[in-house]
């Protein structure tokens, strides 16, 4: 919600979202043929931050805290 005072946690994980809907876009335009793949995993923030990238087959973990 615009105006909607946010934690930093909440900030965190906006901020990262963003950062991982810009990689994914990047990698589209240099990499065309990681769409099909890339499109089928859900961007989803991972609880352990220290894992860094990972996937289950359906979702792409990653840390908010990157």
């Amino acid at each position: 919600m615009p105006g909607t005072p946010q934690t930093q946690t909440e900030w965190e994980q906006t901020v990262a979202r963003r950062v991982m809907e810009r990689t994914r876009s990047t990698l589209y335009i240099a990499l065309r043929y990681l769409n099909a793949p890339l499109g089928a995993l859900a961007p989803t923030p991972d609880p352990d931050p220290q894992r860094g990238l990972a996937t289950n087959g359906a979702q792409l973990f990653y840390g908010a805290s990157w």
